[in-house]
C-alpha cells in the first residue's frame, strides 16, 4: 500500500499538534531565566565594588574584610532575596518566587522536569583574573537550574 504525500502530512500534521498539547512549551522557563538575569543586574553594583578592591588591594574580597562593600546593592526586585558577598568575592544572589504559581502539571511530573520555582535558590557569580582582567562566571555555582541561567550556562552551544 502505498501513502500518498497528502495523506503523510495529515499525519505528520494530527501528530504535531497532538504533541503540542500534551507537551505545551515551558513559558515559565523564560520567567525564571528572567528573574535570574535581573538578580545578576541587580548585583551589577556590588561587582563593581569588587573589581575596584580587587584592583586597589591586589585580591578579592571578602563578606569579613569589607561588609562596607555589601551596602553596594539596592534590592528593588520582590523576587530577590538577598544578595552577599561570599569568599573570594563571590557574589551569592538568592531568590524568593514563592508568589507565583508555577504550574506544575502531569507531564513535568511524567517527565521527571523539576519545578521551575526559585524559591531557596542561589546563584554565585564566582570573579577570577585571567590576562590582567576579572571576569565574572555565573554557571558553575549556585543551585539555580542551568535552564534558568545565561544561555551559555544552558549547555545549548
Amino acid at each position: 500500500m502505498k501513502a500518498s504525500f497528502g495523506t503523510l502530512l495529515t499525519v505528520f500534521s494530527t501528530l504535531g499538534i497532538l504533541g503540542a498539547l500534551i507537551f505545551p512549551i515551558d513559558n515559565f522557563s523564560y520567567v525564571a531565566a528572567s528573574i535570574t538575569a535581573s538578580g545578576v543586574k541587580t548585583a551589577r553594583p556590588l561587582q563593581l565594588a569588587v573589581e575596584e578592591y580587587q584592583a586597589k588591594h591586589g585580591l578579592f574580597p571578602d563578606a569579613a574584610m569589607d561588609s562596607s562593600l555589601t551596602s553596594e546593592v539596592t534590592i528593588e526586585d520582590r523576587h530577590i532575596r538577598s544578595i552577599r558577598l561570599k569568599h573570594g568575592g563571590r557574589i551569592e544572589i538568592s531568590y524568593d518566587t514563592q508568589d507565583i504559581d508555577w504550574g506544575i502539571s502531569w507531564w513535568h511530573q511524567l517527565l521527571l522536569i523539576e519545578s521551575n520555582d526559585l524559591s531557596d535558590k542561589t546563584l554565585v557569580l564566582v570573579p577570577s583574573l585571567t590576562e590582567g582582567r576579572i571576569v565574572w562566571d555565573e554557571c558553575s555555582e549556585g543551585t539555580v537550574p542551568k535552564r534558568s541561567r545565561r544561555y551559555q550556562c544552558s549547555g545549548h552551544q
